[in-house]
């Protein structure tokens, strides 16, 4: 997967042979066989702020440093972009790693049990996710989401592995049936933002692909671009000003003839329907299962909510951001 950096919050030199962990921080360790000597990041969503911390690799050993006050999805990238590993850090972790630059699959972890079994799960599966077949990869990932609905790590595993684009359906049946509570929002918006932060240079200009949402009659609709000149995606929840000014601005572009998607990402489909029942709307209004993180919507790196984007008939985006005034210009 592939946008917005805001704060680098410091600068970590290599561990000591002893450390303490104290219970404001996390800490980082990890050893990359055959990655040499190179400047590392580790990025990751916590405490309402982008956060990344750069990090010297000496002969493949590296220490990281940070903040989290809630677990948090952490990426750690090496200077050429690519992602070595991923893990889920909070203040008073103290977490191992052991990569092989040659082999990403090659991870074992130590430090939090979340961390540790994913990089089981990714030892135990790396037959099918290196196989160049996303549905192989995809029918991992869904054994595992069938019978952990409960477990934190088929989030992860959809979010961050689960192929989308090679069976959109299979993504949203599999999000639906993790629990909420193996959904945290937390999660949702961390791995947007890291989405985000990567993509950052990519999504100039890059076309939008159709979306598939679902309707008020729970089936599943497809979004296109073509029956407008433009159109408009407008992304909230209840809680992200929806009520304050973003529906009155809907109904009265849906009024003077503008085509206007209003998507829900709120958790769940009771929440969306709670939220959109006084709207009284005329304007397609549809609901992305699985919030921020949702398959459905995750390529399009939603950092923050609302989030408005103008589309033209050809998919191509003409802006992206959190201004109403200013998609309504676009549009």
């Amino acid at each position: 997967m592939m946008r917005k950096w805001i704060h680098i919050i410091g600068i970590v030199a290599l561990a000591s042979l002893a450390w303490g962990c104290s219970s404001g921080t996390f800490r980082v360790d990890g050893e990359v066989k055959g990655l040499g000597t190179q400047t590392l990041k580790a990025i990751y969503w916590a405490d309402d702020a982008l956060r990344v911390i750069p990090a010297t690799a000496i002969d493949g050993k590296f220490s990281f440093e940070g903040k989290a006050s809630e677990p948090a999805l952490m990426e750690i990238v090496a200077s050429n972009r690519r992602v070595l590993a991923r893990v889920m850090v909070e203040n008073g972790d103290a977490i191992t790693l052991s990569l092989d630059n040659s082999n990403p699959y090659a991870i074992s972890a130590s430090g939090n049990d979340l961390t540790e079994r994913w990089a089981e799960w990714i030892r135990n599966n790396a037959g099918a996710l290196g196989a160049g077949d996303p549905r192989k990869c995809n029918e991992a990932i869904a054994k595992y989401v069938e019978s952990h609905n409960d477990d934190v790590l088929s989030t992860l595993l959809l979010v961050t592995t689960y192929n989308a684009q090679a069976d959109p359906e299979g993504a949203e049946r599999l999000i639906a049936q993790v629990s909420e509570k193996a959904r945290p929002g937390s999660l949702a918006q961390g791995w947007a933002e890291l989405v985000a932060f990567a993509a950052q240079d990519s999504l100039a200009g890059a076309k939008i692909p159709s979306l598939r949402v679902y309707n008020g009659g729970d089936s599943l609709l497809t979004i296109e671009w073509g029956k407008k000149s433009r159109t408009l995606l407008a992304f909230t929840t209840d809680g992200t000003g929806r009520a304050d000014s973003v529906v009155e601005t809907l109904r009265k572009l849906h009024k003077d003839g503008r085509r206007v998607v209003d998507v829900s990402v709120e958790t769940d489909s009771a929440e969306w329907r709670f939220c959109v029942e006084g709207d009284s709307a005329k304007w397609t209004q549809v609901w992305a299962p699985g919030g921020l993180s949702s398959p459905t919507i995750q390529d399009l790196r939603i950092p923050r909510l609302p989030w408005f984007i103008v589309v033209d008939s050809l998919g191509t985006p003409l802006y992206r951001g959190p201004s109403m005034t200013a998609a309504k210009k676009q549009l």
